[in-house]
């Protein structure tokens, strides 16, 4: 066994047993595909996102996107998530790295840097609601293994001959990225050669699914001839069990084992000091004086771990994987207690001839039918070439409300033979102590052509005749590089669900209350105690100069009320909040690394009018330092007559020590002032992290 295999099987055990854990994590998962001298990454998120822009820094290394949570979100709490790179694929070395909203800024952002510079040709949402894909010409350098005296010339022929010569000496990650230098060129006499051999070499490396799409792009631009021939038979290959098509003459797959994640540790503090002034009148007298208090705490100290680790088994006819995520804190203080969330822990099971597939063990849903994390077993069967059908089963990962439900569903989903339009039904139902909690069928819409997706969501609750969400988003990519984008989003929050009713006696379960309520009662105050959020908002960004690009969003957004239940009492309605964004984006600047974003936000409600305004900038400073310095200004008038007012410089440093091995810290200062008829309070925050992470 080699050290890499025996230190993941340590890190393994290692983080299921000690482990300590916080929050989940927002990233899902990093999928790496492509065809026709094109790769694309895929970024799948734990819940659903919306793409708003994007910008890359003038050294083409590092690429900046900025999105929204559109759904149910488990990422409270969490500054940041990062996954790097999984091995086997014809791009730099990558990390990806999730940052939580901060300062009252709502849009996320998903920072990717490549290890060298990466040639872009889109990036945007990805063919669902729950990831966001770059797509980028495939690395078209071989690896150092042919010396610089055997250097091929230019011409397509004679790269094309050099591919062969390395196909038969079994180098084929040489030979991938020889082919894809033919590809990546104009149109020429070697490049429809060179895109049927390219799909016989990812399948001698085990690629199935890569062979199949440059398989099926051969097809689609050279569709007639003795090549399109070859490729169908072996397309109809890739179908057959591994021991029929050897029989047939076919050389064997061979077995490949892959591993790849990461290890980090990071201490978080933070420190309070809190004053406040009380204005005191005396009646008898009329005298004023001014009663000072002052608190000192400290508000955070827990050392924070977090563990992914992959595992990747191609071999025959089969594609397996195993994950395992952990993240949270070991708490310093007495007030706060320790926690460990195991926020991945499954196999992932894939039959390639039969486009069968199965994932056991704790997971994210990528079905609208399931919201959240769930432990449990989801399969689907690819009955076509473009349609598949499934079932999830399970219980949530997350304690919820009196005793854990167990669900399950049924999806149907694929492509109609309107180019770029798919359909998906769902069907779920879920229980709990005997009860049906949910019952619910829906359907999900999705258009993906060119530079235009769209993406619609409708669930509906047939126990309470209720619709429990309604939401369609989308977004169109002028070829300037301008982006509009949309959203609409209708929905239940929390999902609507007959222990919603628990809300007014947590410490109960459904069936104590059916003791002394009817169904339809507790169907009622469920449906009392579930508010509807509703969202509508559009924007648009474009740029105005090779280094600038100006963005504006106009965002309505309300949340009814609720009814009163138990020792609850009615909640009032937000009523409608309406929020005016400005945003300039420069890159450039002080640097070709430069990137600095300025935001200003208007927000106007019945209840209080805010202002915002946020300065954030990252600059990398040669290939180890990056450091990215921001401040936040934000003031608030109450309807009340109270005020408050927020300022927050940050100051985010990362060091990359060694190759695998990276040095990262934080430093912020929050000073706040809140101003009533009788209490003035002054607020000073400190927080901090520093840390290191491991990639292996």
């Amino acid at each position: 066994m080699s050290f890499r295999h025996a230190m993941l099987c340590l890190l393994l055990g290692w983080g299921l047993i000690t482990a300590p854990g916080i929050r989940a994590q927002s990233l899902d998962d990093i999928e790496v595909a492509g065809a026709g001298g094109e790769s694309r990454i895929t970024v799948r998120f734990a819940t659903q996102v919306r793409y708003q822009r994007h910008v890359v820094d003038n050294s083409s290394q590092s690429v900046q996107i900025f999105l929204q949570v559109t759904g149910a979100s488990e990422d409270d709490g969490v500054f940041e998530d990062t996954r790097n790179s999984p091995p086997g694929h014809d791009l730099p070395g990558f990390e990806v790295r999730y940052l939580a909203p901060q300062g009252g800024v709502p849009a996320r952002r998903l920072d990717v840097n490549f290890e060298s510079p990466v040639e872009l040709i889109r990036v945007g949402q990805a063919e669902d609601n729950r990831s966001i894909v770059l797509i980028l010409k495939s690395e078209t350098v071989p690896p150092e293994t042919v010396p610089p005296s055997v250097a091929v010339a230019n011409e397509p022929a004679a790269i094309l001959a050099q591919a062969k010569s390395e196909m038969a000496a079994q180098r084929y990650d040489a030979a991938v990225a020889s082919l894809n230098r033919i590809l990546n060129l104009p149109p020429n006499d070697a490049s429809q050669e060179a895109q049927e051999l390219i799909g016989q070499v990812r399948e001698a490396l085990g690629g199935i699914d890569r062979a199949r799409a440059e398989y099926q792009l051969y097809l689609k631009l050279y569709p007639e001839g003795p090549g399109a021939e070859r490729v169908r038979a072996r397309l109809a290959g890739l179908n057959l069990p591994e021991a029929q098509a050897v029989a047939g003459g076919r050389a064997p797959r061979p077995s490949q084992t892959l591993t790849w994640g990461s290890l980090s540790a990071f201490y978080y503090g933070g420190n309070s000091r809190i004053r406040t002034d009380n204005i005191i009148i005396t009646p008898a007298t009329n005298a004023t004086t001014i009663d000072t208090q002052t608190l000192s705490q400290t508000d955070q100290s827990a050392l924070v771990t977090n563990l992914d680790a992959n595992v990747r088994l191609r071999g025959g006819d089969w594609d397996n994987r195993f994950v395992l995520r952990n993240i949270g804190t070991l708490s310093f203080l007495d007030q706060q207690a320790n926690e460990n969330r195991l926020t991945a822990l499954y196999g992932d099971f894939r039959y390639q001839p039969q486009r069968i597939g199965a994932r056991l063990g704790r997971q994210s849903s990528t079905s609208g039918s399931v919201l959240g994390r769930f432990d449990g077993a989801s399969a689907s069967w690819g009955v076509t070439e473009k349609w598949r059908i499934g079932a999830i089963a399970g219980v949530p990962a997350q304690d919820g409300l009196g005793n854990r439900p167990s669900f399950a569903a049924l999806t149907v989903d694929g492509d109609t033979p309107i180019e770029g339009l798919g359909l998906g039904f769902f069907a779920v139902r879920q229980a709990v102590d005997g009860i049906t909690d949910r019952l619910a069928v829906g359907t999900e819409l999705r258009y993906f052509k060119d530079l235009t997706s769209v993406f619609g969501l409708v669930d509906y609750d047939i126990q309470f005749d209720q619709l429990n969400v309604a939401s369609v988003q989308g977004s169109y990519q002028f070829g300037s590089g301008g982006v509009f984008n949309f959203l609409y989003d209708y929905r239940r929050t929390p999902t609507l669900q007959v222990s919603n009713a628990l809300l007014a006696d947590p410490t109960r379960t459904l069936a104590d209350l059916l003791d002394s309520q009817s169904s339809t009662e507790l169907q009622l105050q469920a449906l009392g105690l579930t508010p509807v959020s509703k969202v509508a908002l559009a924007g648009i960004t474009y740029p105005v100069s090779d280094r600038w690009q100006l963005g504006a969003e106009f965002r309505l957004s309300s949340l009814t009320g609720t009814e009163g239940a138990g020792d609850i009492p009615p909640q009032p309605g937000t009523g409608n909040v309406y929020t005016t964004t400005l945003q300039a984006i420069g890159t450039g600047i002080f640097g070709d690394s430069g990137v600095i974003t300025m935001t200003a936000s208007q927000l106007s409600a019945d209840a209080y009018d805010g202002r915002l305004f946020a300065l954030n900038s990252r600059f990398r400073f040669g290939s180890r330092w990056t450091l990215e310095p921001a401040i936040r200004w934000y003031q608030q008038d109450n309807a009340s007559g109270s005020s408050l007012t927020r300022l927050a410089p940050t100051l985010r440093a990362l060091f990359q020590w060694r190759e695998h091995f990276s040095l990262e810290g934080e430093i912020a200062y929050e000073r706040s002032r809140s101003d009533a008829a009788l209490v003035s309070e002054r607020n000073n925050i400190l927080f901090y992290y520093l840390g290191c992470r491991w990639d292996f």
